[in-house]
């Protein structure tokens, strides 16, 4: 009621007003203009007011006001031109503001200015000096760019980062930087130090501190550590999915938690996503991480189904060739490994196949394994393979039936070659098949007539046979053969 109240009298009273000006319009048009001249100093109040507000800035302040909210816009966005014409301008009307400076050296380095950027950082952050911290800050984060910045880089942000902290004491992302530098050199009790300092900045270095108390014997903190690097990098994944970066991050979290699996599921569907290489590697990195820490309790086809899929996404991970030699995980002995290291790709990862699949009793998938390597035509592969059997027979970790079933593989692929007649013949006599190796060895003999391990081994293959006249030819032979 009061409402409508004030809405009735408002009307009445323009209703009057309105009258008023057209009847004296009509009648005294002397008068209106004098009481129009009386309304007017208030009117030119409430002006003045409301331009005291627009005005309160001055020209000058209002301008670098704009260009000081444009050139931060421009530098975010990489627009380095126009954020060296802002600050330019800035500088003109301040020119000792070291912000407005660091800001036109990081244009004129982003327009490949370097030498007039490295005139002022030099003057923002000298090495000798205190200088502006932002600067520091900023030359350190530089630095240290990069998946392995050098050591003298590595010093000279360490350098820069302290002097940030000298002067904010409570600069957390310097804090963060520094607990990832001293993590790099192992210096963990310093790593422990930033790590508090750091807040939140340091929950992206959590794998860091993880490996950090790790190193130190504390997994309580460690894996406190890695679940918080997982919380973090799991947000940044759920709110942006093309972020591969926090994927990667996330898997490597979840592998130190020894969640394997989750981590590959992250890893798998940033493949699918992005189909970057990394990806691949990184999925071969926890396959091969899984087995080494659980290998003994996975049965065996799940073993050669998971370094399968490893060596498909990597055939080179050190890792994963690694385990080549380790009982465990059915692969090759120590000696496989530098005479392997020439092969690469498909035929490396075929190698490796078939060396596992002989460890689990498996000829049939040796067979198949070593078929496909063979075929990619490397040359020195059935020697490497033959040398594989005889180390598996004779060396110190000896596995008989490994070394049968990997030379018969390889005599049945290659019948013809010498080497792997030799090398049957050799694993054959380890077992005491006499008369097989026999015959296998005299075979390769006619190949190889001067090799010394065919003789003597021959000498002891006849001498249960009943033939001491040819053994103690072949003794003479491989007598001779070993004579310089």
């Amino acid at each position: 009621m009061a409402i409508e109240s004030i809405m009735l009298r408002c009307q009445d009273s323009s209703a009057t007003i309105r009258d008023r000006v057209r009847l004296l319009w009509r009648n005294d048009r002397r008068r209106l203009i004098l009481w129009c001249l009386s309304v007017l100093p208030v009117v030119g109040v409430a002006l003045t007011t409301v331009l005291a507000a627009i005005l309160m800035l001055g020209p000058s302040d209002r301008i670098v006001t704009w260009n000081d909210q444009h050139a931060t816009i421009a530098l975010s966005q990489r627009d380095f031109t126009t954020a060296r014409l802002c600050y330019s301008g800035l500088l003109q009307r301040d020119p000792d503001n070291p912000a407005y400076q660091l800001g036109l050296a990081i244009s004129l380095a982003g327009l490949d200015q370097t030498s007039a950027a490295m005139v002022l950082m030099n003057r923002l952050a000298p090495d000798n000096a205190d200088g502006y911290p932002p600067a520091h800050l900023f030359l350190a984060e530089q630095l240290l760019t990069g998946s392995s910045p050098t050591p003298q880089a590595t010093r000279a942000a360490e350098s820069h980062l302290l002097r940030v902290t000298q002067a904010q004491p409570m600069n957390i992302k310097a804090h963060a930087l520094l607990a990832a530098i001293y993590a790099q050199s192992g210096r963990w009790e310093q790593v422990k130090e930033h790590l508090a300092l750091g807040g939140p900045a340091v929950d992206e270095l959590g794998l860091i501190a993880a490996e950090s108390f790790a190193a130190q014997g504390d997994r309580s903190e460690s894996d406190a550590w890695a679940k918080r690097a997982a919380r973090f990098f799991r947000s940044r994944v759920l709110s942006n999915p093309q972020d591969y970066e926090a994927r990667l991050k996330l898997a490597q979290a979840l592998v130190f938690q020894r969640d394997f699996a989750l981590a590959l599921e992250i890893l798998e569907g940033g493949w699918d996503a992005s189909k970057q290489i990394v990806f691949r590697r990184s999925i071969a990195q926890v396959y091969a991480m899984w087995l080494k820490d659980s290998g003994a309790s996975l049965p065996a086809a799940r073993k050669v189904a998971m370094l399968q899929r490893g060596l498909d996404c990597d055939p080179q991970n050190g890792l994963l060739l690694q385990l080549a030699t380790e009982p465990s995980m059915g692969d090759a002995a120590d000696t496989f490994r530098p005479s392997t290291q020439p092969f690469e790709g498909a035929a490396m990862r075929s190698v490796c196949l078939s060396i596992a699949a002989c460890r689990l009793d498996q000829p049939q998938d040796a067979r198949k394994h070593l078929k496909i390597a063979l075929a990619l035509g490397d040359p020195q592969l059935p020697a490497i393979i033959a040398n594989m059997a005889c180390v598996w027979a004779y060396g110190e970790n000896a596995d008989a039936s490994s070394a049968v079933v990997l030379s018969s593989a390889l005599v049945d692929l290659r019948p013809r070659e010498p080497v792997a007649q030799r090398a049957q013949g050799l694993v054959l006599a380890k077992q005491g098949r006499w008369n097989l190796a026999a015959a296998q060895l005299e075979t390769a003999m006619i190949a190889m007539p001067n090799d010394p391990a065919i003789h003597s081994v021959l000498a002891a293959c006849y001498d249960p046979m009943g033939m001491p006249a040819q053994a103690a030819q072949q003794r003479r032979l491989a007598q001779a053969a070993t004579q310089p």
